[in-house]
């Protein structure tokens, strides 16, 4: 009998003699299979009221409850989500024939969503009876080979360019930063900055710095294991028990194992000094708004449980933490709680924000088109298990890095970038030839805090704005480092030549050294004196015709 309508099912899940509650993965949360709203966290539900019009026949109705069900109690509630979607495509073809018919339209996408969902059908839930049409979606997914996914220009890999440029505008942007914030939306503008930081710094997905609360965050020296609030609150194995310079660690989570801040990663990170400088400044300024919101209901904390509050809260906050009417102090504790997720932004509203804030920063790009490039964890995680693997690092070392298994980075191991060189050099040309039409160079050589003087106090250039330079911790020095930099502007009768002389010493002496960073970074210093040069030759030449017509 079809599943056609609701009045059918009431008379139906009557007579149902099976397992009907289930736990969902955040083991705080139960629900029944036949309701059609389950809550499998603080604010996280997975809607299936799309079942009572695909036809189903009761016993598959109930067998996709139940898979789905299972689902939620081992994975995540985004992939219960996307498991249900991918049945959602499939529709009422689930018989072997109609099955393959159906398949042919499916696009790439559902057709791997859907061999995922059967496979956890029939290995880890028992419906044996998918078997067949599991066996025939293993057999005919799309060929998709992990080399073309990492070299796609939009999904993949970031080029050197498009991550340098990630990287240089992440530090202007924090260089521009106010440290002082006057409400809500002014600290969480400042969180989305330091989660592309920490995204970048640490390579952990958004889900894993959605988890973070403020006790995540400890002064290297200090032990999570002493600052543990209860038996359950994990902490990790290892710990960085000292330093000659303030820093902090951070702790970090699986994301995927066991429930919410269940499963601390077995290291804690040890941050650079700039990035704990400003992840501290972040917290008193966010500590600054919450407790003016709090005195601001009547609620007035000692800095006993001032402290004790700001450990408890998310790193990443939605608004509602400093809009929320608590009422009194006793509300305020319990709504906050060291293994709580309430408060906590989504990972997809995490991801959202840091897209969204990429967005408003001048990225470049040498392969699409500029306004397209954001900062993504995917794109991020590729980039640099590429680079990883191009500096020879073991297998277990690129796992170690980003937090995943020896497997899932086999594949960057094997790979080859060397044509990507030929990218470099054509880009190299086209953003020389447009900073010399850009810029009226003679005319800023005249103010001297625009001049880029060599050691030899000879003029090679122009910044074209000086407080862009003031926080470049280029170890290759001015004006070596600078002819790649979108903030310097040649000076077209500079002696370049000779800096392409002394670039090409440094990359033959790094050669031998087999220091793989400097020279990547030597090689594009390299690409971009010797296009300079080409151009100001050019340019030359080009006056010269102009006066002897």
């Amino acid at each position: 009998m079809a599943i056609t309508n609701k009045n059918t099912f009431e008379q139906l899940k009557q007579s149902f003699e099976g397992q009907r509650r289930y736990r969902a993965k955040n083991d705080a949360y139960i629900f029944d299979i036949f309701d059609d709203e389950w809550q499998l966290g603080t604010k996280e539900y997975l809607y299936l009221e799309w079942m009572y019009d695909q036809g189903y026949d009761w016993q598959t109705f109930v067998d996709l409850r139940v898979i789905l069900a299972k689902n939620a109690n081992q994975r995540s509630r985004n992939t219960a989500s996307i498991r249900a979607r991918a049945f959602k495509s499939l529709g009422n073809n689930l018989s072997p024939a109609a099955f393959q018919l159906a398949w042919l339209s499916l696009t790439d996408n559902d057709k791997q969503k859907l061999a995922s969902a059967l496979s956890f059908a029939v290995k880890k839930a028992g419906f044996t009876q998918f078997k067949e049409v599991y066996e025939f979606a293993q057999a005919n997914q799309p060929n998709q080979k992990m080399g073309n996914t990492i070299l796609d220009p939009e999904k993949g890999v970031y080029s050197e360019i498009e991550y340098d440029s990630i990287k240089e505008e992440l530090r202007l942007a924090t260089d521009n930063q106010k440290k002082t914030c006057y409400g809500s939306r002014d600290v969480l503008a400042f969180g989305n900055l330091i989660a592309c930081q920490l995204m970048v710094a640490l390579i952990r997905r958004p889900v894993q710095l959605a988890e973070l609360k403020w006790a995540d965050a400890l002064p290297v020296g200090q032990s999570f294991s002493n600052h543990r609030q209860n038996k359950n609150e994990s902490v990790p194995t290892s710990e960085y028990l000292f330093s000659d310079v303030e820093r902090l660690q951070l702790r970090t989570f699986r994301g995927k194992d066991g429930a919410f801040r269940g499963s601390a990663e077995p290291k804690s990170h040890r941050l650079e000094t700039d990035l704990s400088v400003l992840l501290l400044t972040y917290r008193k300024q966010y500590e600054l708004v919450l407790i003016q919101s709090l005195e601001n209901q009547g609620i007035s904390l000692t800095n006993d449980e001032r402290r004790l509050i700001m450990l408890r809260c998310p790193l990443f906050p939605e608004e509602q933490l400093f809009t929320m009417k608590f009422k009194t102090k006793s509300n305020l504790f319990k709504a906050l709680g060291f293994m709580s997720d309430a408060f906590h932004k989504r990972s997809k509203a995490l991801q959202k924000a840091i897209t969204g804030f990429t967005a408003n920063l001048d990225l470049k790009s040498d392969r699409i088109e500029s306004d397209k490039l954001r900062l993504g964890n995917n794109r991020l995680r590729h980039t640099v298990l590429t680079l990883g693997a191009r500096q020879g690092l073991p297998a277990p070392y690129l796992a170690k890095i980003t937090g995943g298994t020896e497997q899932s980075v086999k594949a960057y191991v094997d790979l080859s970038f060397e044509a990507r060189l030929e990218i470099d050099q054509a880009f190299a040309k086209k953003e020389v030839l447009t900073k010399f039409g850009s810029i009226a160079v003679n005319d800023l050589l005249k103010q001297d805090e625009y001049v880029v003087r060599n050691e030899f106090d000879e003029e090679m250039g122009i910044r074209s704005n000086p407080a862009n330079c003031a926080s470049c911790a280029s170890k290759l020095g001015a004006p070596l480092g600078c002819y790649p930099c979108d903030n310097f502007h040649a000076n077209e009768d500079a002696d370049h030549k000779h800096y392409l002389d002394k670039a090409l010493v440094k990359y033959n002496v790094n050669k031998e050294k087999g220091n793989q960073v400097t020279l990547s970074k030597l090689r594009k210093i390299i690409l971009y004196i010797q296009v300079t040069i080409d151009i100001c030759e050019e340019r030359k030449l080009a006056k010269k015709g102009l006066c002897h017509a």
